[in-house]
Formats: structure tokens, sequence, C-alpha cells
């Protein structure tokens, strides 16, 4: 592995809805009190924000758990509105029986610098010089970490910050999850509604993604138009297969596509990359899907370029929509990604 997971928060909402049961469903772990917005730092898409004033969102948090792993690069894009100490994301390890640690967290201080905590006890541990990070300000985030070895950590591409790598007392030189938070006081400021994006976590192992990716936008593409074979049957939408499959936010039940048949097809043209891509480093497709029957029933995501195919493992689906991905770190004929590749790809699931 290498490339764990890559997510742009494009689809999960429109400006100022609730995404919180739709980012439940994608992958993601105790969630709460986030809100899409296309406040973004590109002016497209939309990003999360971390909710406030309701009782019940005290303590906001996203969770992505990823496969245990000693040493992990995580980067993601983030906006402030206060500089005032405010947690920016949690490195975690899960035991899977119960309890989760804090391993080390970073935090935006009140000097405008980034300060690293390590355990539950939140005790101090490094800390980067003042005035690197601004009020309302979007800003790229990315951080090193083997725990009992280092920390590195990245702002906008520039190093600031290294460390030893500290860790909590109780847990072992491992990670497994990777959380923002927006703790309870950091809700009586009214505007310390942190908003992220253009999340990315990969290892550091493998030929590629395994160090630094830098800063990176991740945007979400839809189905345009059909490519060929079409082959299921299209409820909802308009004359075309993919009318059915290119709602923001997911309309559910309905419009969609379907089929009972092994081995048939559906294959869609997506919308081209925004003019101010130069390169692409991967792609990662998706689909939200769910069985309408008991018994075992699968789907592979697929990635065509040219006469190149390239297919995912098997996915087994619920009768309740989730979102299965994979990642296609090359392109499907063997060679890097690239700008004009991506804009070439036809994209689509089969029934496994």
């Amino acid at each position: 592995m290498a490339l764990l997971w890559m997510d742009g928060f494009d689809t999960y909402g429109s400006h100022g809805q609730d995404a919180t049961d739709v980012v439940s469903a994608s992958g993601y772990v105790n969630v709460n009190g986030l809100t899409a917005e296309n406040t973004t730092r590109t002016g497209r898409g939309l990003c999360m924000r971390m909710s406030s004033g309701a009782a019940v969102y005290q303590g906001t948090r996203c969770r992505r758990a990823f496969v245990t792993r000693d040493e992990i690069v995580i980067g993601f894009a983030i906006n402030a509105p206060r500089n005032d100490f405010g947690c920016l994301g949690n490195i975690l390890y899960d035991d899977r029986m119960g309890t989760i640690r804090s391993q080390i967290s970073l935090w935006l201080n009140g000097q405008g610098g980034i300060t690293i905590l390590r355990g539950d006890n939140q005790q101090f541990l490094a800390a980067s010089g003042p005035n690197i990070m601004f009020a309302k300000v979007w800003h790229y985030v990315e951080v090193k970490y083997k725990p009992g070895s280092h920390i590195i950590v990245r702002l906008d591409g520039a190093t600031v910050l290294t460390a030893a790598g500290g860790k909590h007392n109780d847990a072992p030189n491992s990670v497994n999850m990777f959380q923002f938070q927006q703790l309870s006081g950091e809700f009586s400021l009214n505007d310390w509604n942190k908003r992220f994006d253009d999340l990315y976590i990969c290892d550091t192992t493998g030929a590629l993604f395994n160090d630094f990716c830098g800063d990176v936008v991740i945007h979400a593409l839809t189905p345009m138009q059909d490519a060929g074979p079409n082959q299921m049957v299209a409820y909802g939408g308009g004359l075309s297969n993919y009318t059915a499959v290119d709602d923001i936010p997911p309309d559910g039940d309905l419009s969609y596509i379907y089929s009972n048949t092994l081995g048939q097809v559906d294959m869609f043209d997506l919308d081209a990359l925004p003019a101010n891509i130069i390169d692409v480093l991967a792609v990662s497709v998706h689909a939200r899907a769910r069985k309408d029957a008991a018994g075992t029933s699968n789907i592979k995501l697929k990635c065509r370029y040219l006469s190149d195919t390239a297919t995912s493992p098997p996915m087994t689906l619920t009768t309740v929509y989730t979102n299965k991905h994979h990642v296609f770190e090359t392109a499907p004929d063997g060679g890097g990604w690239n700008r004009a590749k991506a804009n070439a790809i036809h994209i689509g699931v089969e029934i496994a």
C-alpha cells in the first residue's frame, strides 16, 4: 500500500447542508456536526465546516481509519477564523477493543504557529516559529509521523517543524486513524468554525506515494455522458444512464442505475478538469451503491484509458447506500498519470 485515502469533500452535500449522514456512510467514523460549504480555497467544489452553537455538536469530529502503520504521511487544507489555540488534527491509535489513544495532535497556537502535543494528557512536545498561519486564510498542512522516532511538519510546502516522534505512553509505535476535531471550548468563540478540505493519507511503503505529496487539490469529477458499454437500466434521471448517477449530493432512490446480471458494465465520460490543474498524481473512482435483497452482492470499479481498462477487486454491498472507492495510483496503461490522460478517462462499475 501507499496512497491509502484521498478526498476533496465535493460530493457530500450542497452549500449549507448538513453532511454528517453522507460522510458517515463514506468510510468515516464518529462523525458529527459537519456542514458542506462552497467557501473553498479554489472557488470550486465544496469543503467541510465544523458546526457550532447546538449542544449536540459539542466536540465535533470526523475520523478516517486506515490500516495500522508504523509511519504515516497526512496532508490537508484548513482554514481557521481566529488565531486562538485550537486543534488542527489528531493522529490516533485504536486498539480495536474500545480504547482510542491520541498519539500526537497538531494545534494552531496564539502566536500563529503550530504546536505539537503528545498523548491524551496533551503534553507539549514542540512548536514552530510564530506568524506562519493566518486567520481566515486557507493553509495546507502536511505531517510525516513515525511514533517513537520523528515528526516533520510542512506548511504550504515549506518545512516549519521537526521533532522527536513522541507518542502516548500506553500505545504501541503505530497509528491507524486521523481526526479533524473541534473541541467544546472552541465553540464559545462562536466564529471558531474551522473548515477543512483536500485530505490525503499515505504510508511510506511502495514505489509511489511514500513521502510528502505537496500542496495538492482533490477535485471531484461527475459523469457527463454515457461512454459505452451502458448495459444497466436507469431509473429516474433523463434519457441517458449518466443522468441517473450525476447528482450532488446523492439523491438515494430518486435516480440510479441497476442490474441483476453478473458482468454487466456501465461506463461514463467525466466533466473536464479545471483549467488551472497542471498535473495529476492519482485517480480515485467512487460509487454509492446498495443491494436490494439479502444475499451476497458485489461490484467492481473500473477506469479506462484508450484501449486499457483497470479494475478494482470485488466490493461487497449492504442494503443501505455506502460509498465504495478504489485508488488507481497509475493509469490503466501502466504509466504515470498526467492531465491529458485524466481528461481522457472513462470510469464505471461492473456487477460482480
